[in-house]
């Protein structure tokens, strides 16, 4: 039998670790068939939350309503305590240590002053946010350190705002990110990434439209000598129909992917939902919370923007922090 052939999980009997919102699901991924080189594979996937609700764009209708708008969703942030927030998503990664992470929505946030209403491009550069430099710092901290084993950027848009009576830019970047535990036995060898064709739009102001992008990124790595490939991705949460067709272009990508694989992610969707994302992604894919505990619903959503005095159902993982006082970070 080769080291290939090891593993108790075929290429169609793989995992999937995804979340509505995720939470930072910890699941067992691989168990060995030869117990004499018995191998477990943990991963992870975690949303890390914007702490601001961009679908109020919708609602916008002018150019003076877009900055206001904007203003409001970066206090919002702002008031969302992200370095608490960071804090205690990596207390939590501290305890229950998977190997692999997936993490979505690792936020950039920069800001423009005076602000140029966007008009010269994507070039606010002063940095707010950075909610991967916040997290990784707080898992260094905790004495668990993760290397960044890719990023794959996503949506990338800047627009005019109000803070404070002050005109500004507000540059928003979002990003999809492999984290590997430093000291796991976890080896990536090469990485890639893509974006799905697919996208909502949501018009904002008078002229402008701001599309949503999202993707996918794929490493390839080994465990303790034993092959995998381990996709992350964040599906759309606002559409249906947006949704459904990147879920159909994520099955061809994993289709094209040859050995074990592993799909993290927040896909927007789940078992409760007939006919969606979840269920076109499953049909060539095992579903790992239900193959852990088949005893039990994979509770993954939803929780405050604060993480404070969040209520969870039995068997989720819960962890809570109180906000620190917002600080302006602004430059």
């Amino acid at each position: 039998m080769s080291p290939r052939d090891t593993f108790a999980l075929s290429r169609r009997s793989v995992l999937r670790a995804g979340a509505a919102a995720g939470l930072g699901l910890t699941v067992p991924s691989v168990g060995a068939a030869d117990q004499s080189r018995s191998t477990e594979l943990t991963v992870a996937t975690q949303n890390l939350g914007l702490g601001a609700n961009l679908f109020a764009l919708f609602l916008v209708e002018s150019s003076d309503e877009l900055a206001r708008t904007i203003g409001d969703l970066y206090m919002d942030i702002e008031r969302s305590a992200p370095s608490a927030r960071m804090r205690a998503i990596a207390d939590e990664l501290a305890r229950t240590r998977p190997d692999v992470v997936g993490v979505q929505e690792a936020a950039l946030i920069r800001t423009e002053t005076p602000g140029d209403g966007g008009e010269d491009g994507l070039d606010a550069e002063a940095v707010s946010f950075d909610f991967l430099d916040e997290l990784t710092a707080a898992l260094d901290e905790t004495g668990t350190p993760y290397e960044v084993a890719q990023v794959k950027t996503t949506a990338d848009a800047e627009f005019p705002g109000l803070v404070d009576d002050e005109r500004i830019d507000v540059r928003l970047t979002d990003r999809d990110v492999f984290l590997v535990r430093s000291d796991a036995d976890v080896t990536v060898s090469d990485s890639s990434a893509g974006t799905f064709d697919e996208a909502l739009e949501i018009p904002v102001g008078d002229d402008r439209t701001f599309r949503v992008e999202r993707g996918y990124g794929v490493i390839s790595a080994t465990a303790d000598g034993r092959e995998f490939t381990a996709v992350n991705t964040h599906l759309e949460a606002s559409s249906e129909s947006v949704r459904g067709s990147q879920a159909d272009e994520l099955a061809s990508v994993l289709d094209d992917i040859d050995g074990r694989t592993v799909l993290l992610g927040d896909l927007n969707d789940g078992p409760a939902y007939k006919n969606g994302a979840y269920e076109t992604l499953t049909s060539n894919l095992a579903d790992a919370w239900k193959q852990a505990r088949s005893d039990a619903d994979g509770f993954t959503c939803c929780r405050s923007a604060t993480l404070a005095r969040n209520r969870w159902p039995s068997g989720s993982i819960t962890f809570s922090c109180v906000p620190e006082s917002p600080r302006r970070t602004r430059s």
